[in-house]
């Protein structure tokens, strides 16, 4: 091969290694940025009155400034007032025939409920995402959208897609001026605001309080406990039985058929889907086994922890491999045993590739969803499982939590912040395990070496 072959072989790997690195980082970005600006709306966004006040009416969240929101309810009241009396008018003038002017009234307070919550006249036992109106300011401009308009499709000549079209819902209320009215009050957006009081908030809490109502309000304590429970009840379990598997491998056994097999074996589980770890947990644990009477903490630990377990072990092996052969033939040269060597010498040594390869296992099996879905996972609001219940109930997880509000919540577009926000959270969680063992790593290393 000529000197001039082997620049242009090494110029064009060079910038294939480059090109292929500028990829990666575009598509990690594309992915990651949308994700952060969506995520950090759980966190950072405009909040209305409505959300005040059910802070302010329920014990167990902290309303900031109690006076001040009390100030903005009156004024908001205030600016509600004429809409509540266009109603009234309307209710008042209705007569005994008047079945079409009722029905439009009763539509019109349906599309008025979301927005500002029960209205004069409605019942006072209701579920509590009902008892108050649109608790974010993108979702009240939503609403109010689709309050002043209705979608309709104009379709072409001759047939094709029909195109959107917004038309005005004034159009319909015409001849009843008490009703025309409230739609010219909504077409203003001073108004608009100042019945709903818009503010911004940074909602720290949505980390550290439960959710209720049906995920309408409150955080994601719950969840976040529960995958801390999985992935390090996972980690417990197949952390010491990953290690000594790795020392039987590296240490102890030697080479043959039955070994071959065996390193097959841990190579296939480790590319196994996770769905059919869900399903294995689900029918030996629980059906065969009979460790809980359903989904519990404890199941979905044991099958998370048998998920991550070849990577454990694969782990933990190459970084015992990765120990010189001299630091156990010292050892023994010095009169110590076989194992004490491995105990005294080799593990140490190995430290900081089995804590990196626990972390990132861990991480891992917080981020898993399929298995916690057949064994541990429930959709609720509720408070956190306490330990002493990790043996007999099921939990909230991050992952299992943003697939079931996505998919069965009778209300996921207007939450959608809550799964964004969790999504948000599990990354940041899954970032921070990553860095903390490419830390911990670093600095086991350094003071192995006596730095």
């Amino acid at each position: 091969m000529t000197l001039r072959t082997r620049k242009i072989l090494s110029f064009a790997t060079t910038a294939t290694g480059i090109f292929a690195f500028c990829l990666m980082g575009g598509a990690i970005l594309v992915i990651l940025v949308p994700l952060a600006f969506k995520g950090s709306q759980a966190f950072i966004f405009q909040d209305t009155v409505e959300r005040r006040e059910f802070r302010l009416d329920n014990a167990g969240f902290n309303c900031d400034n109690p006076e001040k929101v009390r100030r903005q309810l009156q004024k908001a009241q205030e600016a509600r007032k004429p809409v509540y009396k266009y109603l009234q008018q309307c209710e008042e003038s209705l007569g005994p025939a008047d079945i079409t002017k009722r029905r439009k009234l009763n539509d019109l307070k349906q599309l008025l409920r979301p927005i500002l919550g029960p209205l004069p006249g409605d019942e006072k036992q209701v579920s509590p995402h009902k008892k108050y109106g649109a608790s974010r300011w993108e979702q009240c401009r939503k609403k109010v959208n689709e309050l002043l308009y209705r979608t309709e499709y104009k379709y072409p000549e001759g047939g094709g897609y029909g195109t959107p079209v917004d038309v005005p819902r004034k159009k319909n209320y015409q001849e009843y001026p008490e009703l025309a009215k409230i739609f010219d009050y909504f077409s203003k957006s001073d108004n608009v605001r100042a019945m709903m009081q818009p503010g911004w908030t940074f909602y720290w809490r949505f980390l550290v309080e439960n959710a209720t109502s049906s995920h309408f309000f409150g955080g994601i304590r719950s969840a976040l406990i529960g995958t801390f429970y999985l992935g390090f009840g996972a980690m417990i379990i197949a952390g010491p039985l990953g290690v000594i598997s790795a020392v039987y491998l590296t240490q102890y056994a030697r080479g043959g058929r039955v070994i071959g097999l065996l390193r097959t074996c841990i190579s296939t589980l480790a590319g196994v889907p996770s769905v059919v770890f869900g399903l294995f947990g689900l029918g030996f644990f629980i059906y065969q086994l009979q460790i809980s009477d359903g989904r519990s903490v404890f199941v979905g630990a044991l099958t998370l922890a048998l998920l991550i377990l070849p990577t454990v072990i694969r782990a933990s092996e190459e970084a015992l491999l990765s120990v010189p052969r001299s630091y156990r033939e010292a050892s023994e040269a010095l009169g110590d045993t076989k194992w004490g060597s491995i105990v005294k010498v080799i593990l140490p040594a190995a430290l900081p590739g089995i804590v990196t390869s626990f972390i990132i296992s861990m991480g891992r099996a917080a981020g898993e969803t399929a298995p916690i879905l057949f064994t541990a996972a429930v959709i609720s609001s509720g408070s956190a499982v306490g330990l002493t219940d990790i043996f007999s109930s099921p939990t909230q997880a991050l992952p299992s939590s943003i697939y079931l509000i996505i998919s069965e919540h009778r209300a996921a577009d207007q939450i959608m912040h809550v799964p964004y926000g969790m999504v948000f959270t599990l990354v940041g969680l899954v970032i921070c395990l990553n860095l903390i063992g490419i830390v911990m790593r670093a600095r086991v290393s350094k003071k192995l070496q006596g730095q």
